[in-house]
């Protein structure tokens, strides 16, 4: 029963305008042959419109969960992001507009699966993987299923022998197909096989499909003013063979805020970690896909509070936490003993042990640029190797002024750790853009240094005196360079 309130629920959220399309011309597309699949690469349609209500979303999902997924992997349809045939509200254009071009950019990228997505959609790409248990070359969509069915043929009827309940709103009939079988209710999105692709635009023009897509529906409905977004696309889908799977046969669901004025008081990230472990989080199993059913204006920031709050989720969360990443600073003696490539290597070795995979998003380098009459051997061309093949984001030579410490941080330093206090300041305050930052140096005490969660204001008496924003990073893994190897993957 709750997935069939959730379902009614986004059947009423989800309209199109069917305005006249223009003409427009492409080669037909043809079947490729495929082998299986051993795993699933996915590419990503995102479907928007022109204005800042629209726009600002997009930008919010590319700077959130899909900052890290390679420009050829993606496409946005609609606005100002790339021209198509529809008028500005056609939704439904827009939707076989991806499918087309999606299709043909798959082709080149070998990849298996479409997930076509709206602008409010966020995708918890933890659980992508999930789809490597369906073979993408049977014709099939996976979303929620059962919206636009009359309730004689819903199975809560029993073939039509109970009483059509007095809560239960009967959907527009939009085509036979749909109104015996049901439709997508694909609210945030839907995951779109190679197959389904295949059986939907062989042979066909991008213009013809268009016309094959919007003439799925019943006759009566073609100029309809009103139809559900994803409503042609099940109709088709009924017609060629392709099957409506609910996601959450293989593992994949769907959430979205119950209420639709939950933040309604503005959203803060301890808002954001209270509801992401409430009931008020709309679903009753692990979501892939969230839908920001909340006011249009509010939705970037409530993707962004959302993706904080992963990086670092609430007890009981609903929602999967981030695949923690990694911003690194080395700072370094390079007359030490250990070269820095053997520092970045051991790191990286550490990286990849532990149950949990951990991407190191960024590496930047701090050395102390005083001449002490000591031979740096390799270390400017090992440093100049390490950002050529792009190890290294960026090398920073720094020298220890105590006159700078007291200014930029307010203190003095009668020790002179090599620069490494100014360079730790600029780092946490300016460089640092990843929710899990590494302090890499081996001036560290050795005690209690590979530990999660180690707050550096708890660990030094220098930064517990200051007044630094650590906004930035949530969290700290510090690791003395010298010690590298008897540290263990705590993420």
């Amino acid at each position: 029963m709750l997935r069939l309130m959730f379902r009614r629920l986004v059947a009423s959220l989800m309209t199109l305008m069917f305005i006249g399309l223009p003409s427009h011309e492409a080669a037909a597309l043809t079947l490729a042959s495929r082998p299986p699949a051993s795993s699933s690469k996915i590419f990503f349609g995102i479907e928007t419109s022109h204005g800042e209500t629209w726009t600002n979303q997009v930008q919010a999902q590319l700077e959130t969960w899909a900052a890290d997924i390679p420009k050829e992997s993606m496409m946005i349809v609609g606005g100002p992001y790339d021209e198509t045939p529809c008028e500005q509200r056609n939704s439904a254009c827009k939707e076989a507009v991806l499918m087309y071009r999606a299709r043909i950019r798959m082709q080149e990228l070998g990849a298996d699966w479409l997930l076509a997505l709206h602008e409010d959609a966020y995708v918890v790409l933890e659980h992508m993987s999930k789809l490597e248990q369906v073979d993408p070359r049977t014709p099939q969509i996976l979303s929620m299923v059962g919206c636009g069915q009359g309730w004689e043929y819903h199975p809560e009827s029993k073939n039509g022998t109970v009483p059509r309940p007095e809560d239960y709103v009967e959907p527009q009939f939009v085509c036979e197909s749909v109104w015996k079988h049901g439709s997508l209710c694909s609210a945030a999105g839907m995951f779109v096989s190679i197959g389904a692709l295949d059986a939907f635009t062989h042979g066909l023009t991008e213009d013809e499909f268009i016309k094959a897509h919007r003439a799925s529906l019943d006759p009566s409905n073609i100029w309809a003013t009103e139809v559900q977004c994803d409503m042609p696309t099940s109709c088709l889908a009924h017609e060629r063979g392709v099957k409506l799977v609910d996601m959450s046969t293989i593992g994949l669901g769907m959430g979205q805020p119950m209420n639709f004025n939950e933040f309604r008081t503005g959203i803060t990230d301890k808002h954001m970690r209270e509801w992401l472990a409430s009931d008020r989080l709309f679903g009753d199993w692990d979501p892939a896909l969230v839908h920001s059913n909340i006011p249009k204006e509010d939705i970037p920031q409530f993707m962004r509070s959302l993706h904080r709050a992963r990086a670092s989720p609430p007890r009981r969360s609903k929602v999967a936490g981030l695949r923690p990443s990694v911003s690194l600073a080395l700072i370094v003696d390079p007359a030490g003993a250990v070269p820095v490539k053997e520092l970045l290597a051991n790191f990286v070795e550490q990286l990849s042990k532990g149950p949990f995979p951990v991407k190191l998003s960024q590496v930047l380098l701090f050395y102390d640029g005083r001449d002490k009459g000591t031979d740096w051997g390799s270390f400017l061309s090992d440093v100049e190797e390490l950002t050529r093949t792009g190890v290294l984001q960026r090398a920073v030579k720094i020298r220890y002024q105590d006159a700078t410490i007291e200014q930029q941080c307010g203190i003095h330093d009668p020790d002179g750790h090599d620069g490494s206090l100014f360079a730790t300041y600029q780092y946490l305050v300016e460089e640092c853009e990843s929710e899990y930052c590494a302090y890499f140096n081996s001036d560290i005490s050795p005690v209690d240094l590979c530990t999660r969660e180690a707050d550096l204001s708890m660990q030094s008496s220098f930064f517990s005196s200051t007044q630094i924003s650590f906004s930035r990073c949530r969290h700290w893994l510090l690791i003395p360079s010298w010690r590298t190897n008897n540290c263990k993957n705590t993420f």
